[in-house]
């Protein structure tokens, strides 16, 4: 299984500027789409107080478990991905 698929997409598609909430919930939408299209279930939060910050949590698809989170200082991914035997870059180069 590649394990490339969020890397290269990037931040395209992301709002470059965090100036407004309508920025973070465009941001919060376009990775919710994202992960949906590879097969991971999500589910949608945000903390509490005046300027929430917007997170998604996913599982299942290509990862354990993925956490997205959005506020004005910007995105901030972390994943848990399984394990496989063998050289990454060997394994890439054969398509897996």
């Amino acid at each position: 299984m590649r394990d490339d698929t969020f890397t290269s997409i990037g931040s395209a598609g992301l709002p470059d500027a965090l100036d407004s909430a309508d920025d973070l919930q465009a941001g919060q939408v376009f990775v919710e789409k994202l992960w949906n299209d590879q097969g991971i279930t999500t589910e949608r939060y945000q903390s509490g107080g005046g300027d929430p910050i917007l997170g998604i949590r996913g599982s299942g698809g290509p990862t354990t478990s993925i956490d997205f989170l959005a506020d004005e200082r910007g995105y901030s991914v972390d994943a848990l991905s399984p394990c496989a035997d063998g050289d990454p870059v060997e394994l890439k180069d054969q398509g897996e």
